[in-house]
């Protein structure tokens, strides 16, 4: 039977292997110029919406009176217009497209009095700043009271509107880019953790000691899961106000994190040095991560069963369950099945590597 004395003791020794790589890892300056390339990355993504100038206000209208109000707005060329023909795909599109976008329901403007205000309902996805709703409400209030000559109240309704899982504006776009920086960051940095201590030969000295290889590939996950986590928590300060479901959110930190981690494990003890791991480790991770990139491409006339397949990869798995995260229901079984998928996938990697160390020392 194990004893608390021994049970902290394999603690310690996986606390030392993870501390001593996170050291390694701060003071290596490959690792710390790819951190910083991450960072600069993540940086100029974020940058166009940061210094953005550009004024033009966006609406999206759903005309039920049929009033012509539409064409009207469109054709005075002071906002950026989109007709639809719904009330629901109005609150699609402002879920999707996300920002400072107004959702406008237009009445039958002929069964309102001329002498009484005209009453429109407007829409704004929940991530949109108060001050920003209210200075786009003053300009459409404005600017559709010059096109009509008369009074506009528009009343944002209470109920604010959020994105689907399945969307594929601003929060497919936001997932892309967590699931693109965690696996690149991890699968960047980790394999050196390996990769060097076999070029410096501490890696064979390391099994000869009475350290199991449990407690090598836990000590080792742990600290790659530090550079995951700190470049998942960076990119989630730039998109606080996305977040609607902060548990699942984390959940796809962690599995997503574990399963980059592990990859980049497996593939430090697959490749003997350094110039091995960047020319297949770089194809290999492209491999991984273009079928998040395609994954919304359904019009493409893909074959069944690469779009039956697709889905249930571990990259586009974790991008849902990010966009699970910005939507406005999130069921277990709206993200309980892609964490199994990553988790399975963190796991498979962390056995194969297990198996390789193990093979090492026969």
């Amino acid at each position: 039977m194990r004893t608390n004395g021994e049970f902290i003791d394999r603690l310690r020794i996986i606390w030392t292997i993870a501390s001593k790589d996170i050291v390694e890892a701060i003071r290596n300056k490959t690792i710390l110029l790819i951190m910083g390339s991450v960072a600069l990355f993540m940086v100029l993504a974020q940058l166009p919406a940061l210094l953005k100038q550009d004024d033009t206000h966006g609406v999206v209208i759903y005309d039920a009176g049929g009033s012509g109000l539409a064409a009207a707005v469109a054709d005075s060329q002071q906002a950026d217009v989109l007709v639809v023909s719904s009330q629901e795909e109005m609150l699609e599109v402002v879920g999707d497209v996300g920002g400072s976008v107004l959702g406008l329901v237009v009445p039958d403007v002929q069964t309102v009095s001329e002498d009484q205000p005209l009453d429109l309902d407007g829409y704004f996805v929940h991530s949109a700043p108060q001050s920003k709703r209210a200075e786009t409400v003053r300009y459409f209030e404005q600017l559709l009271g010059q096109l009509t000559g008369r009074q506009v109240q528009i009343t944002v309704v209470s109920g604010l509107v959020y994105p689907s899982p399945d969307a594929v504006g601003q929060p497919f776009l936001i997932a892309l880019l967590l699931v693109v920086s965690i696996i690149t960051t991890s699968t960047s940095i980790v394999p050196y953790l390996v990769v060097e201590e076999k070029e410096t030969g501490t890696l064979d000295a390391l099994l000869v000691f009475p350290v199991s290889m449990g407690q090598i590939v836990i000590g080792k996950a742990l600290a790659g899961m530090v550079y995951g986590i700190a470049v998942a928590i960076v990119l989630f300060a730039f998109n606080t106000a996305l977040v609607v479901h902060w548990g699942v959110a984390i959940t796809g930190i962690l599995t997503g994190t574990l399963f980059a981690v592990s990859l980049g494990l497996l593939m430090g003890t697959l490749f003997e040095n350094r110039q091995t791991m960047i020319l297949w480790g770089t194809t290999f991770m492209m491999i991984l991560i273009v079928p998040v990139f395609i994954s919304n491409s359904s019009g493409l006339g893909w074959p069944e069963f690469i779009r039956t397949a697709l889905p249930w990869t571990p990259a586009v798995t974790l991008s849902r369950i990010f966009r699970v995260a910005f939507s406005g229901s999130a069921q277990l079984a709206d993200f309980l099945p892609e964490t199994g998928v990553v988790m399975g996938s963190a796991l498979l990697a962390l056995g194969i590597m297990a198996w390789l160390l193990r093979r090492r020392t026969q």
